[in-house]
């Protein structure tokens, strides 16, 4: 059975950035310049506001340090919902098949991106970019991305799949990573290890730092389409579940015990552990505030408590299918479990916590 890690801990994403609107042609009189001002202000603002509301470029690695966690903003690639873009919106409008857009995508990637990429239109959504040696990307796109995507897939039964090209880069190290980011989306990244640019519908990755991130970035890409109602806690404790996990045959993904344990144990042992009805309860701005670090991990081994009862894909289904009945998550969890209210669960759910072993 593979299995997927990453190399060393990961620190947390950063607040998007603000990008401002082009300024117009000079206006060749006083009145018409005074237009030309307050229609690129106006333009900006709408930008601005946009960007506010979601849209705006989010760096998600896929774990990190407690303090860095703390600094991320509902809004981020690695917090609230991934955006899904205009997925599940078929009919709307006149574009091509999504097979014709992917290669003219890879078209214009492989121009841009010069020698010493490799381009590819795999469908049935990528667009992958690599400067690794052939012989390290083939195993990359054949089992980490498309074995997890293919398992993902199947075990959530999802009814959705991004139908607009996701571009994923395969940066072979910390050098081309950087200042390919930097030259592509105009900054730096912040993480050494990759990030999900929503507005960009990129997965920017550092592979040499092994294929833990991917995993992660991908189930907020691939939840997110299928799901778009996800709350935070939910997609943060899936993609943390992810960034460490095992194929079981063809169809399935197994999430182990990684480095967030730890800390959660210590919290339980202590009786500081967030209480689950606040978890699911949590609004994304409390999710990503002050207990960060905690939240994701009690989100993630929920997650993993759920998997080793084996009922994460019915809860998940459950979720996605009757969102409206209870948008927390709540009713679906004691449904899942066969309990009746949450102190059960927190009871069964913190013993078992408690006995894991790293």
């Amino acid at each position: 059975m593979e299995e997927i890690a990453w190399s060393g801990k990961r620190l947390a994403p950063a607040r998007p950035s603000r990008s401002g609107a082009p300024r117009g042609d000079e206006a060749p009189d006083r009145m018409t310049r005074a237009f030309a001002i307050l229609a690129a202000f106006a333009t900006a603002a709408a930008l601005w506001l946009t960007f506010r509301a979601g849209g705006a470029e989010g760096e998600a690695a896929d774990g990190g340090k407690a303090e860095a966690e703390a600094k991320a903003g509902a809004g981020t690639g690695a917090g609230t919902k991934v955006e899904a873009g205009t997925d599940g919106k078929a009919g709307t409008d006149a574009r091509p098949p999504l097979a014709e857009r992917l290669r003219k995508e890879a078209e214009e990637w492989k121009a841009r991106m010069g020698d010493g990429y490799i381009v590819e239109a795999l469908e049935p959504c990528f667009v992958l970019i690599s400067n690794q040696p052939r012989e390290k990307y083939e195993p990359v796109r054949d089992s980490t991305l498309l074995g997890f995507c293919r398992r993902f897939w199947t075990m959530y039964g999802c009814r959705r799949k991004p139908d607009e090209p996701l571009r994923v880069f395969l940066f072979a190290g910390a050098d081309s990573y950087k200042r390919k980011s930097k030259e592509l989306f105009g900054r730096e990244p912040t993480t050494p290890f990759g990030y999900y640019s929503s507005a960009n519908r990129a997965l920017v990755m550092n592979i040499s730092t092994g294929g833990g991130t991917l995993a992660h970035e991908l189930t907020h890409a691939l939840a997110g389409s299928d799901f778009p109602d996800i709350p935070a806690w939910f997609n943060e404790g899936l993609g943390s579940l992810y960034e460490q996990c095992r194929y079981d045959g063809e169809s399935g993904l197994r999430g182990l015990v990684n480095w967030r344990l730890p800390a959660l144990q210590k919290a339980v042992a202590a009786g500081s552990a967030p209480a689950l009805k606040k978890l699911v309860h949590s609004s994304a701005g409390e999710f990503y505030g002050a207990r960060v670090g905690l939240n994701y991990a009690e989100a993630r081994y929920l997650c993993m408590f759920l998997q080793e009862k084996g009922v994460l894909a019915r809860f998940y289904a459950a979720f996605r299918d009757r969102f409206a009945e209870d948008p927390s998550g709540e009713k679906f969890l004691l449904e899942a479990l066969g309990e009746k209210d949450l102190a059960a669960v927190e009871k069964s759910f913190s013993e078992w916590v408690s006995g894991l072993k790293k």
